[in-house]
């Protein structure tokens, strides 16, 4: 009776480990990065491991990389794709308050704050016009927040003119919403940390 040598087996991902290269120079474990990606296939929709395997491993990792997930697990569901979003919200906010256009070109600005609805650390973009003969302003906003507790990456858009500050509350009643939670995995959270700290770089 003959076996298959080791170096022919495959995974959950059907590729044989050996010749997978996603952990080549790993800079934190080598070892924890190639059992997650690579022998369990714990990123693969067939893993081979357990998921009480593929978690402790993810755990580990983590604790060497300093919350870092392994390159397998390197995407987050959230783009933020703050150009396209906001061209998505300023249609929007144009069939609420046409004619005028909103003016992106003149009014455009962004910022990051502590404006999440719990005081999280947000990013928001907004663009106005004056709409006449009202007298008020039409407002495009655009907020990104990674809810940790939740477990999800969000996105807001708001319509209508007012104070920042109150504009994420859902209980606010002079906004129209477009709201959009994601799920994230255990092994998305801090990769969706990290798109978001390139929008908004802490201090």
């Amino acid at each position: 009776m003959m076996t298959a040598p080791a170096w022919a087996q495959r995974t959950g991902d059907h590729i044989v480990p050996a010749i997978e290269t996603v952990c080549d120079g790993d800079p934190f474990s080598f070892g924890l990065c190639n059992s997650y990606c690579e022998s369990k296939d714990c990123d693969s929709e067939t893993p081979l491991g357990t998921p009480r395997a593929c978690a402790n491993t993810l755990k580990n990792y983590m604790k060497k990389s300093g919350g870092l997930a392994p390159p397998c697990e390197s995407s987050c569901p959230c783009s933020f794709d703050v150009e396209t979003d906001f061209a998505t919200l300023v249609t929007v906010g144009n069939a609420e308050f046409a004619p005028p256009e909103i003016d992106v070109e003149g009014t455009y600005e962004e910022d990051c704050g502590a404006y999440g609805p719990d005081g999280e650390d947000a990013f928001f973009a907004e663009a106005s016009q004056p709409i006449e003969p009202l007298d008020t302003s039409g407002v495009v906003r655009l907020f990104y927040w990674v809810d940790l507790e939740g477990a999800t990456c969000n996105e807001v858009g708001v319509g209508l003119d007012g104070d920042v500050g109150e504009a994420i509350s859902p209980d606010s009643s002079d906004y129209e919403f477009i709201e959009r939670k994601i799920s994230m995995t255990p092994s998305e959270v801090p990769n969706c940390r990290l798109a978001f700290q390139k929008l908004c770089p802490a201090p």
